[in-house]
């Protein structure tokens, strides 16, 4: 025997990724070592030689394939290297970023008003409300400067800052009034967003939730107090007697009837036709029924007066901004109506009876005399029945009454100062239809909803044929 045939059962290679062969039976046994565990196969090879090249064919694999692993892992390593070198990198650019930003100007407070008066991405208000906005932004623009004059940017109004004004006004208004100037300071810097450079708005409601606001306590107006009220506006110059027939019959908001001019009126058709100024960003129209006591009115103008505005004066006076003034001053010192009520709230005062009251008591005087709410809702130009509701004001007085507050024949004709606008209808605010007038005045209602549907154009026909078809259906079968 040849030396080394004594080893010729086994070749041993010793290291990782080495390996040896053992005889078993007639058949090498191929054995290897990988990361120190132990791996064997059978080469199926009866010839050494054989088997010794097997081994080798199968360690370089094992070779190749933990490499590939180990660059997978070395790869995955590199990537996390990047992404901590790539962060530090952008946390950095932002740093200079935010330098470089300060650096430059934003919009100042003392440029703010103009830029958010003139940009076309303002929401459209009506000049009023405008001018309500920018009272508010100049209370806080003069607080801003008392209480922190190195704040000159709008921009820089952190929500701590924001939280402090509310808190400073807080106590003074009634939960409603708060709202609104919260509201208007959202509005202002979310529409200069761009031109603000602020990553937040301060004013939103994650930042300073809203106060829960009661329900409003204005309320209608009695019959008692009409027949004051009209009894003294026929004595005042300019008439206020015209505005609050229109006010009454239509349900119109003030500046809607101060301005309302001729060529809305259809005299012939029975309709005034307007779009609300609240409402005309929608485009939204109101069609309003002209009834009897403000056709009469309307009609005691000369023909060759019925151009341009109704009533000038109070055009003026509400372009003025002292319409809505005047009439609550007319109610209190004239009249005799309180007009307002103390609060809990520091000494303001919560309203009550203003010119607004008259679009309550037409919704009201219009629900309880069973006119269908739908149309009511139409008329007015609510958007919601929910929002309709709120100015629904029912007690047993005007249930019993139904549909007093528009006596078409409870009216009489009365000679009034003519101020170069011809006699109007005085009305009877507190007499009660006799029943043979009630069914007249539902034989009246019959003919004018059959008028409607028969001669309507398509917008009224569209919005009022179904109610108005089951309404007179019911009134005939009264």
């Amino acid at each position: 025997m040849r030396k080394g045939d004594g080893m010729s059962k086994q070749t041993q290679r010793r290291g990782n990724h080495s390996g040896r062969l053992e005889l078993r039976g007639n058949k090498w046994l191929a054995i290897w070592m990988v990361n120190g565990k132990r791996q064997s196969q059978s080469t199926g090879e009866t010839d050494r030689a054989a088997a010794e090249k097997w081994l080798a064919r199968k360690l370089e694999t094992v070779k190749t394939s933990d490499g590939l692993r180990k660059l997978d892992k070395d790869a995955e390593t590199i990537r996390e290297m990047q992404k901590t070198v790539l962060g530090a990198a952008l946390v950095e650019i932002e740093k200079q970023k935010a330098e470089l930003s300060d650096g430059v100007q934003a919009l100042r407070f003392d440029e703010a008003w103009n830029a958010y008066e003139r940009t076309p991405k303002r929401k459209s208000v009506t000049p009023i409300t405008l001018s309500h906005i920018q009272v508010k932004f100049e209370r806080l623009w003069k607080w801003i400067a008392e209480n922190h004059p190195e704040v000159t940017e709008l921009r820089h109004v952190t929500p701590e800052i924001a939280a402090e004004f509310a808190g400073s006004i807080r106590g003074e208004y009634v939960p409603a009034t708060y709202n609104l100037f919260l509201a208007a300071y959202s509005q202002i810097w979310t529409t200069l967003a761009a031109e603000i450079r602020a990553t937040t708005n301060p004013w939103g409601r994650e930042h300073l939730p809203r106060l829960d606001a009661p329900e409003s306590e204005r309320r209608d107006i009695t019959d008692e107090e009409l027949a004051r009220i009209f009894e003294a506006a026929r004595k005042v110059i300019p008439p206020l007697h015209y505005l609050f027939m229109v006010l009454l019959y239509t349900g119109m908001r003030i500046g809607d009837a101060a301005k309302l001019e001729w060529r809305h009126i259809d005299l012939a058709r029975g309709f005034i036709s307007i779009m609300p100024e609240k409402t005309r960003r929608f485009k939204t129209r109101v069609k309003i029924p002209i009834l009897p006591p403000l056709r009469a009115m309307l009609e005691s103008y000369p023909p060759n007066a019925r151009e341009g505005y109704v009533m000038p004066e109070m055009a003026k006076q509400y372009k003025r901004g002292k319409l809505s003034e005047m009439v609550t001053r007319f109610f209190k010192n004239k009249c005799g109506i309180e007009t307002n009520r103390k609060t809990d709230v520091g000494k303001r005062r919560h309203s009550v009876v203003t010119a607004h009251s008259f679009r309550h008591t037409f919704i009201s005087k219009a629900a309880n005399a069973g006119i269908p709410f739908a149309i009511v809702q139409q008329i007015v130009g609510h958007s919601t029945a929910k929002q309709c509701r709120h100015y629904f004001h029912e007690d047993e007085d005007a249930t019993l009454r139904a549909f007093a507050a528009f006596p078409i024949e409870g009216h009489k004709r009365a000679a009034l100062a003519n101020h170069g606008q011809g006699d109007v209808i005085e009305a009877d605010f507190v007499e009660t239809p006799a029943p043979t007038e009630r069914e007249a005045r539902r034989a009246a209602l019959v003919a004018a909803l059959a008028e409607i549907e028969k001669n309507g154009d398509a917008d009224e026909r569209k919005a009022a044929a179904e109610l108005l078809a089951d309404r007179a259906r019911e009134l005939s079968k009264l």
